[in-house]
């Protein structure tokens, strides 16, 4: 049995976002987590990296093409790993302004519109999420690190946080960006349904190792 070191996160985000949350700085079981969480304890799990930490409060979602016959999908990539935290906080994000009327393009002429996510630089995805509003051009936010740089704001779902390493999409290519992988995509890279699709899968199956 790994041992589990159990304290407080007491980081507060500028917002007053203060989360009531345990962080255990080591890997524990399955059997542990149900335990913790059935005495009311919410939990995050943090990497050796301290890249991302795992919430195990997102549902499962299918996977299933039928699923998602009208959907689109696309990777975003971000300058720096603490905007994509401020996004999980707030549950908004923002990309370039030809980015933000691509994506609001998608949302108005489909059901549903997926986000993976990069830090650039990093080697690895960091976590996926849903749109859910349409781009709003006449506000802009705070809560990025070049605040004055980012203009329209839209609504996302966080649907799974996890870091896990490029490696692991290498095989997926998008004939729109010459067949090469989709781990070379830039910010706002749609991709073809089997491809997002596949990208689903891998984050719902794949399972954080210590390093």
């Amino acid at each position: 049995m790994n041992r589990i070191q159990v304290g407080t996160n007491k980081k507060t985000d500028p917002s007053g976002y203060q989360p009531n949350t345990f962080v255990l700085s080591r890997y524990c079981s399955k059997r542990s987590l149900v335990t913790l969480q059935s005495m009311g304890i919410s939990l995050s799990i943090t990497t050796p990296r301290n890249i991302w930490s795992m919430n195990p409060s997102f549902s499962p979602i299918s996977t299933t093409p039928m699923s998602y016959s009208n959907s689109k999908f696309f990777v975003i990539k971000s300058y720096n790993l603490q905007d994509v935290r401020s996004s999980y906080h707030h549950k908004i994000w923002s990309s370039t302004s030809f980015g933000n009327q691509r994506l609001n393009k998608a949302f108005l002429e489909s059901e549903r519109v997926f986000l993976f996510f990069s830090v650039n630089g990093s080697g690895h995805y960091c976590g996926m999420a849903e749109m859910i509003s349409r781009v709003d051009f006449n506000i802009a936010s705070d809560i990025w690190q070049e605040k004055s740089r980012w203009k329209g704001v839209f609504q996302i779902k966080w649907l799974e946080i996890k870091d896990i390493p490029s490696k692991n999409f290498n095989h997926l290519l998008v004939p729109s960006n010459s067949y090469k992988p989709v781990t070379c995509s830039r910010d706002t890279q749609e991709l073809p349904m089997d491809v997002g699709i596949s990208m689903m899968r891998i984050f719902q199956l794949y399972l954080q190792q210590p390093t």
